[in-house]
């Protein structure tokens, strides 16, 4: 697998030396991963790649990505996240009240 796609490394220790290459190389797609991701489909990199192929105009592809600003809004817009609102009309029991268990 290794064959179709190669590693490339910040030797300035910043995405700006390979934003720069970014552009000079014709035909080269770049995918950028960042390092707090917990989830990735075994066919979300060939389904970026197929996007793109088939959307050569689009500036760039993203995920679907939970718990971010820009997607978050969009999401709410589109109904697809609900906002959590607990039920707090019943009464869900005393276990926790101060009064049958002392103070805290």
């Amino acid at each position: 697998m290794r064959d179709h796609y190669r590693v490339v490394e910040a030797a300035s220790g910043t995405f700006g030396d390979i934003w720069s290459r970014a552009f000079g190389e014709n035909g080269t797609v770049y995918i950028k991963i960042d390092d707090d991701v917990v989830f990735l489909d075994e066919m979300a990199i060939p389904r970026i790649v197929q996007t793109k192929i088939r959307r050569p105009d689009a500036l760039l592809v993203s995920a679907n990505v939970v718990n971010n600003p820009a997607l978050g809004w969009l999401h709410y817009h589109i109904g697809a996240v609900r906002p959590y609102l607990p039920d707090i009309s019943q009464n869900h029991g005393s276990e926790l009240s101060t009064i049958e268990n002392g103070k805290w």
